[in-house]
């Protein structure tokens, strides 16, 4: 490894919440990240964000009722059978899809039918306690703001519009069923200047939540890449192995994982200084990027170490991403020296290891016997 001073011999530190990182590779830490954080990190998978949508149901569906029991208990005269009865119909339908997505039966439909199964049901409600005078018209607010952060801004205005549009309907549903509200005189309240207040509220806070959401990602983003490559960091590399390995259980595909360290990289530091080897570490990144698949994870582990995260790769396989990796690095143009190269480790699971710390230290190990013969090739598990 590199002479620590300088940015081509550091890794990223992880934020405290994580607590210190190992030294070495088969210190992995074996704790789960948060949910959130693997949602804000992922890839813009339509199933991840209707996952965390049934999620939060299960946890916003009870709320309601509690605030309903809440109303009546303070004199508001709504009918709790229907409150119940509607939250149950609601779970009812997460749970079935949750139960399709866990299968891995996702569907593009099925976040379209549970918007407008929540927002009927909601309609009902309100229909039932005063219509656009009821106090519950907010959480069609709430809904337009979990598919802003969960969806994006397309999903956020579709689900505003929506909401505008039932609410409409739980307003006439109201009239009819003499629920709205009156005033001295016995009068039916206008319910225009409520319409307009609400449909301005469902937008602003549809917008206010994707451009949240674009936020938290990209300050999520930052937080899981190598500054000086723009590869993965530490906890990219937890990240990915967990579902990969995950992944790879549950369809029983093989995952190949390479450790990279380039040879003798520290003499390069001394000769031509660490801002040149800086340079160097962005250019290997850069070959990284070129030479691997778009299905990759491509890490700076530290210092001149990197790791690639191969789904759906067998050792063969492994080892021509490995070669391709090698070639890629020897032909990066040093002045006035020797071509750089690299010794490559690689493991793969299952057959080498069964957890991510085990398959990481059989692929460092493999690389060290590489080192020790002398480097600028690639070695196996053993």
């Amino acid at each position: 490894m590199p002479d620590p001073a300088g940015e081509s011999a550091k890794t990223p530190p992880l934020p405290p919440n994580d607590g210190p990182l190992p030294e070495r590779i088969d210190g992995l830490s074996p704790h789960r990240s948060l949910p959130l954080d693997r949602w804000l990190t992922a890839v813009d998978d339509p199933s991840t964000g209707h996952r965390y949508a049934l999620r939060l149901t299960y946890g916003i569906t009870p709320a309601v009722i509690a605030i309903s029991i809440l109303a009546r208990v303070l004199g508001m005269h709504i009918p709790l059978g229907v409150a119940t009865l509607i939250g149950a119909t609601m779970l009812l339908v997460t749970w079935v899809q949750e139960q399709m997505v866990r299968r891995g039966n996702y569907r593009s439909w099925m976040p379209v039918v549970h918007v407008n199964v929540a927002l009927t049901l909601l309609t009902i409600w309100v229909g039932f306690s005063g219509g656009v005078h009821s106090p519950f018209v907010w959480i069609f607010a709430l809904v337009c703001a979990m598919y802003g952060m969960l969806r994006g801004l397309r999903w956020a205005l579709i689900t505003a519009t929506l909401s505008c549009l039932y609410l409409l309907v739980g307003a006439e549903f109201a009239v009819g069923m003499g629920l709205h509200l009156r005033d001295a005189g016995g009068d039916p309240v206008p319910a225009r200047a409520f319409l307009a207040s609400y449909a301005a509220m469902f937008y602003l806070v549809a917008v206010v939540s994707a451009l949240g959401r674009q936020q938290l990602k990209e300050i999520s983003r930052l937080a899981y890449t190598d500054g000086l490559t723009g590869l993965g960091n530490r906890r990219a590399l937890k990240q990915a192995l967990e579902q990969e390995l995950a992944r790879s259980a549950r369809v029983g595909r093989p995952v190949g994982v390479l450790v990279v360290e380039l040879d003798g990289f520290k003499e390069v530091n001394d000769r031509l200084g660490h801002l040149h080897g800086d340079e160097i570490l962005r250019r290997v990144g850069a070959a990284l990027r070129v030479t691997c698949r778009a299905t990759d994870s491509l890490i700076r582990f530290g210092g001149d170490e990197f790791v690639v995260v191969l789904p759906d790769s067998r050792a063969d396989e492994a080892m021509i991403a490995a070669e391709r990796i090698r070639t890629a690095i020897s032909a990066i143009d040093l002045p006035d020296r020797p071509p750089l190269t690299a010794s490559i480790g690689l493991s793969t699971y299952p057959d080498d290891a069964l957890t991510a710390p085990e398959l990481l230290d059989a692929a460092d190990r493999a690389m060290y016997q590489v080192k020790a013969r002398g480097g600028n090739r690639i070695g196996l598990a053993s």
